[in-house]
């Protein structure tokens, strides 16, 4: 429901405001690669925008569904709505509806991309580097793959767990001792300058939820952060 529900925004919201942004600051839109896209909606909505898209997340069983919503042409699926009842809801989404583009989902470490992965106009993550367990990582990938021009798209709450990431991995968001540490934005700030990045533009607020019933009536809101920057 969370890419392709009735309640899903967030997905979409990202892809929109990337390919606003490009337009905007006159970046070309011909490839662009989301990384942690999950069973694809961004990539879809990217792919009305953008020449090409490349999809790729850690999951086999999220690849098989964005693949299997592009070459079979819908995905169906239920969604719980009276936990208690165990009512369920069902679910489609039909490509055609979409229309999508050009896109392609592949399994993807965000720590190590496909070396086949290269010359993007924009690379995206979503939801994503709080949940790596080594983000600076993907960073230096991310540069890797992307043309001189391009945009480097990351949106983010910033819930760094050690679940996930070790916390001297984190990008801020952390006290050390008496000492106040940098906010995330603030560390995130400093790395990507440091590997030669410029802000493109001023950072965002996006908002997202996460449905727990198919119905809506519990769910979890949520307010990440969307920064932009670019490779000279």
């Amino acid at each position: 429901d969370f890419h392709f529900g009735p309640n899903s925004h967030y997905p979409a919201a990202c892809a929109k405001r990337c390919a606003e942004v490009a337009q905007e600051l006159g970046v070309a839109r011909g490839r662009a690669l989301e990384v942690g896209g999950g069973p694809g909606r961004a990539a879809v909505e990217l792919s009305r925008a953008y020449g090409h898209v490349d999809s790729g997340d850690y999951s086999h069983s999220f690849v098989a569904l964005g693949r299997r919503l592009v070459e079979g042409g819908e995905l169906h699926w239920r969604s719980l709505v009276d936990r208690t009842a165990g009512t369920m809801a069902e679910r489609s989404v039909r490509a055609a509806d979409l229309h999508v583009g050009s896109v392609a989902f592949q399994h993807m470490d965000a720590h190590a991309l496909p070396a086949d992965c290269q010359g993007y106009d924009l690379v995206c993550g979503f939801n994503l580097i709080d949940r790596l367990a080594e983000p600076r990582d993907f960073f230096r990938e991310a540069k890797a793959r992307l043309n001189p021009g391009g945009l480097l798209v990351i949106s983010s709450p910033y819930t760094w767990l050690e679940d996930f990431t070790p916390k001297d991995k984190w990008l801020g968001g952390f006290k050390y001792g008496d000492n106040d540490g940098p906010t995330t934005y603030a560390g995130l700030k400093e790395h990507l300058l440091a590997e030669g990045f410029e802000e493109a533009l001023a950072p965002e607020d996006i908002g997202f939820r996460i449905d727990e019933l198919g119905n809506g009536r519990k769910s979890q809101q949520t307010t990440a952060q969307m920064t932009f920057w670019r490779l000279p």
